[in-house]
């Protein structure tokens, strides 16, 4: 502000000790007003992004929620069931030719997309709600689709619909592995999503995500973006999923919500989102945008289907964890391929018939490996109890190892004996 100009006005005969006194009083009441200002300003920030930021510790997005000491998870996975498979009767909108479908996209499947409420316990006079995340309806007879971590350690599950109306859930299935579960609810005139073909997408194809971001307060948010990349790899908490990378904002809250292309066809489950890229020289964190994850659907479809018959899902598995060989090492060896066993399941069927950390797994039944993704959907294509046989690179001998698969889920991975 220019002092001079402002007390230009100021009556002549006035003292200049006066003028000086205005002057030291206006700066001093300036920064006063500036200082508690400053005060309640950054209060207000501070209660703004607080929501806004998960902890950097879990890495890829996953959920935080509170574990009350009152209640007692469930069990991990409902009771094995023979169900009859839901028909998944979605219908794809119909849009216009012309312009920004993105509206009609929205008006089209808003009413599909549903809240789902995590409750510790609950009862007819409330429930503890211990986190809340998204879904979509998958079948007008009530099943409904979502991921495994917004339901972990559930005492009780709800849904809300777009009208607000909130309706107790039943937990069918979960896989925790892929990050899957369904639900199912009673009511009348529901409208399932179509499910598209993630495999027809292609990398800058617009996409579009819908959802409940972080929660009560933003429901049915849709935000939009492009196709990043069609297949990433990405490890969370010890499981590794194939993903399709959008930049599409998803923020804590949106788990479960469908990823939807430019025909109104879910192409994906909104999944997990990185928000650490990194540390500087200082140490500070760096973070990361634009990074999120959806589960493909054509990865998902058997997945539903043995959740709704079954209640669970069953993965033949070796009992060995792998990892890629560079093309040097390989040169060095004389190879065109192979994947390097890291560790091996303590008694488990690689274990037992002989396999060990270092060797470089070469075919399967005398199919060349080229990437994990391959070994992995080989093997879990496969029956539980049949056995393969793996062609390894064990130092200067190449040998046939005979290998009976097993229950993915009776291994230990923590109990393996790894590389020096």
């Amino acid at each position: 502000m220019d002092y001079e100009k402002y007390y230009e006005n100021i009556e002549e005969d006035k003292k200049p000790e006066r003028k000086r006194g205005h002057v030291v009083l206006a700066i001093a009441l300036t920064a006063v007003v500036f200082l508690i200002a400053g005060v309640l300003l950054a209060g207000l920030i501070q209660s703004i992004q607080q929501p806004w930021q998960p902890p950097l510790t879990e890495g890829p997005m996953i959920t935080q929620r509170p574990k009350p000491e009152t209640s007692a998870p469930p069990e991990p996975t409902p009771l094995p069931t023979q169900r009859p498979m839901a028909n998944l009767d979605g219908i794809a909108p119909v849009l216009p030719r012309e312009g920004n479908p993105i509206p009609d996209i929205v008006d089209a499947v808003a009413p599909s997309v549903v809240g789902v409420l995590n409750y510790a316990s609950y009862s007819e006079s409330g429930g503890i709600e211990q986190g809340m995340g998204s879904g979509f309806i998958i079948s007008s007879d009530g099943y409904i689709l979502t991921n495994a971590h917004v339901v972990e350690e559930a005492g009780a599950l709800a849904v809300t619909l777009l009208d607000g109306t909130e309706l107790e859930a039943e937990l069918i299935g979960v896989d925790r592995i892929s990050d899957v579960a369904v639900l199912r609810i009673d009511s009348a005139n529901l409208r399932p999503l179509k499910l598209g073909d993630s495999a027809n997408s292609r990398v800058g194809d617009y996409v579009v995500a819908v959802g409940n971001p972080l929660g009560r307060g933003l429901e049915g948010t849709v935000t939009m973006g492009i196709i990043s990349a069609r297949s990433r790899t990405i490890t969370i908490d010890d499981h590794s999923n194939t993903y399709i990378q959008t930049d599409a904002a998803i923020n804590v809250g949106n788990s479960g919500g469908p990823l939807l292309n430019m025909y109104g066809e879910v192409i994906g489950i909104n999944t997990a989102k990185t928000i650490n890229a990194g540390f500087d020289a200082y140490g500070a964190v760096i973070s990361a945008e634009g990074l999120g994850f959806a589960l493909p659907i054509n990865d998902v479809r058997l997945i539903i289907e043995h959740l709704i018959t079954k209640g669970f899902v069953e993965r033949a598995a070796l009992g060995v964890q792998v990892a890629p060989v560079t093309k040097a090492e390989l040169d060095n060896l004389g190879l065109k391929n192979g994947l390097i066993i890291v560790s091996v399941v303590r008694k488990g069927p690689a274990d037992i018939a002989g396999l060990l950390p270092g060797d470089i797994i070469i075919a399967c039944d005398s199919i060349r490996i080229l990437e994990q993704k391959e070994l992995v959907e080989y093997v879990s294509s496969q029956p539980i109890g049949a056995s393969i046989t793996l062609t390894v690179r064990r130092e200067e001998e190449t040998l046939d190892i005979v290998v009976e698969l097993v229950n993915m889920e009776s291994l230990d991975y923590k109990d393996s004996e790894s590389m020096e």
